[in-house]
């Protein structure tokens, strides 16, 4: 049988519910995962935590971590810092958006903060090595 789509299903196929064209997708179920993010950074901090000198070189005997943790923000840091920043945008649209008051550039906003911050959410850290570069 010829359809407008110009093409013939094979013999007996056209109704055929293992034919591809007449299965649907299956519904999307939801499944908690596991994501480990591994992430590089160099970093220039000051330290008097060092022994040795310019010539021979420095040693770090008490290792680097507690200056930069007081001189740098890590990215759960950074992580809260943008929720501090898109929050308050966000309750402000929500609250428009409770008062039906939201336009479609607002909607689109409200949807893109909303998403923004949810995938804030659930961080943790494993591990934090710090070593001279």
């Amino acid at each position: 049988m010829l359809h407008t789509f110009g093409w013939d299903y094979p013999a007996g196929a056209e109704n055929d519910p293992h034919m591809p064209w007449n299965q649907s997708d299956p519904d999307p179920v939801e499944v908690d995962v596991n994501v480990v993010h591994t992430l590089h950074r160099v970093a220039t901090i000051e330290t008097e935590n060092y022994t040795g000198n310019e010539e021979d070189g420095y040693e770090f005997p008490e290792g680097l971590t507690d200056d930069y943790k007081a001189q740098c923000k890590g990215p759960l840091e950074l992580i809260q810092k943008l929720k501090d920043l898109l929050l308050p945008e966000f309750q402000s649209l929500e609250i428009l958006k409770s008062t039906k008051k939201l336009n479609r550039s607002n909607q689109k906003r409200y949807n893109q903060l909303k998403d923004i911050l949810a995938d804030c959410e659930g961080w943790e850290e494993e591990e934090l090595d710090i070593t001279e570069a």
